[in-house]
């Protein structure tokens, strides 16, 4: 059985008890077989050598994957249409989609899937979450890599600083001219040796925010707290709502630069 003129008339020829199948052919509709009353209805399609069409839902989670998929099917992207949800971070294109007077079926579809990164939750995570000297100090040198500014260096005396004032006391802090932060501190209570130690007021960190999109830039301001001469400190990300919607946008910009097709945004 090879067509589905071949499937049609081995159904009419099983017939029932009750009367025979008859194929009817409507213009404008598609090709309709009725069935005697009380007959089940079933496709015809698993009896074919392969489908009518692809009829396919799969999701990738980079934007080289989404487009490999879309171009193994469509090079030029010709029938393909592709739809943004901002709220779930999500891309699909339907490659078999509608054109205007020649409807299709929209059953081939590939969702990307834009993953948030380890490092991106990382600093989302701790975002205003007070932590103690060795605490701060163990997680700025495990994000290193992603500072910006003030540089690698700067971010190691940082550390070694926290390390070595851990059981300080501290008195006071100034406010410096150049965006740095000074506090005094007492080696030992009842100690008249002091030391200092300069921290930035705010640094510059570049995250992936999505899994094989491009970095971005994002402000921390670094804030702290002295409670019971002990001192604690944490940062403020500069709005990263808005940072993630503007990774997002980027990968929308970039996916349209590839495949020539202006996605359209949705709920």
């Amino acid at each position: 059985m090879n067509d589905l003129k071949d499937a049609i008339e081995y159904i009419h020829t099983l017939g029932s008890e009750s009367g025979k199948p008859q194929f009817a052919e409507v213009p404008g509709f598609e090709h309709l077989l009725l069935m005697p009353k009380d007959t089940k209805i079933e496709s015809l399609e698993q009896y074919f050598d392969a489908p009518l069409r692809a009829k396919e839902s799969r999701t990738v989670i980079d934007i080289k994957s989404f487009m490999d998929y879309i171009q193994r099917f469509d090079p030029a992207c010709q029938d393909v249409a592709i739809f943004a949800n901002l709220d779930k971070c999500t891309i699909s294109a339907v490659l078999d989609y509608h054109k205007k007077g020649l409807p299709k079926w929209g059953q081939h579809v590939v969702t990307l899937d834009c993953k948030l990164t380890h490092d991106w939750n990382k600093w989302v995570s701790h975002n205003g979450k007070q932590m103690a000297q060795t605490e701060f100090a163990e997680f700025i040198e495990d994000m290193s890599w992603t500072i910006l500014e003030p540089d690698a260096a700067t971010i190691t005396e940082l550390c070694l600083a926290f390390e070595s004032s851990k059981s300080a006391v501290f008195e006071s802090k100034v406010n410096r001219t150049n965006g740095e932060v000074q506090f005094v501190y007492k080696e030992e209570i009842g100690s008249s040796a002091k030391g200092t130690m300069r921290v930035p007021e705010k640094f510059h960190v570049a995250v992936n925010v999505f899994q094989g999109s491009k970095p971005v830039d994002m402000e921390a301001r670094l804030r702290y707290r002295v409670k019971e001469q002990s001192l604690t400190f944490f940062y403020v990300l500069d709005r990263p709502d808005r940072v993630k919607l503007a990774a997002f946008e980027g990968v929308l910009a970039e996916i349209e630069a590839l495949s020539e097709v202006r996605p359209m945004l949705c709920p």
